[in-house]
């Protein structure tokens, strides 16, 4: 589907409709116009089909109604907050240069490629 997509919009635009009810955009600017806060006008949801898991059969805070997503909001900020990100720094740093570290080990290694998807999604745990 992405490589048809890709063809779709070289040959037509940032714009292209992909099925009766739907549209594919390319331009950033085009999730702005369409999700962005817009002044006067009503919030336009998510689509639940795109943004519902699978596994739970609900939706996140991505796309919950207004009541709901504000609660979501205030239970998670405090894991967001200046203090909280301070203190996770050490553990982020940590994991960052293991993950430099690891990758410099394997290109002295002489591997010719390395899959950087699997390195994204695994999860290091420090050597002790």
């Amino acid at each position: 589907m992405p490589f048809v997509l890709t063809e779709q919009h070289k040959k037509y635009g940032n714009v292209v409709r992909i099925a009766p009810d739907e549209l594919s955009y390319t331009s950033p600017e085009g999730w702005n116009q369409i999700y962005g806060h817009r002044p006067g006008k009503s919030e336009i949801m998510k689509d639940p089909k795109f943004y519902t898991s699978v596994a739970s059969g609900q939706g996140s805070i991505l796309n919950s109604d207004r009541v709901r997503h504000s609660v979501m909001r205030k239970q998670m900020s405090h894991g967001f907050s200046e203090r909280a990100m301070r203190d996770q720094e050490v553990v982020l740093r940590t994991y960052a240069d293991l993950f430099i570290s690891r990758l410099k080990t394997l290109s002295k290694v002489g591997s010719s490629s390395v899959d950087m998807v699997i390195w994204f999604n695994v999860s290091f745990v420090p050597s002790s």
